[in-house]
């Protein structure tokens, strides 16, 4: 089975961030907490993440990658890697 192509990661990524934050229309490359993004609603998201890909994002690589672009090659490695796996 084929993992997905980053650009297919972000904007799954991007859906999530949306509904984690409502009202919001955060781009690729804006910064999830100057979004409005704060500590639950990052942990929401690695939750969904976790969810979608089987990946575990732990919360200080997320802090590292605010950006849903950034995030979406982190699950993309993680995912090529097959590491971390939830």
């Amino acid at each position: 089975m084929n993992n997905p192509a980053p650009a297919e990661i972000e904007t799954a990524l991007l859906g999530m961030c949306r509904q984690a934050l409502p009202g919001s229309d955060i781009a690729p490359a804006d910064d999830f907490f100057a979004a409005g993004g704060n500590s639950v609603t990052s942990m929401l998201l690695i939750k969904n993440i976790q969810d979608a890909y089987g990946v575990r994002v732990p919360p200080g690589r997320f802090y590292a990658h605010p950006t849903m672009a950034a995030l979406a090659t982190v699950v993309a490695e993680q995912l090529a890697a097959g590491r971390e796996r939830a």
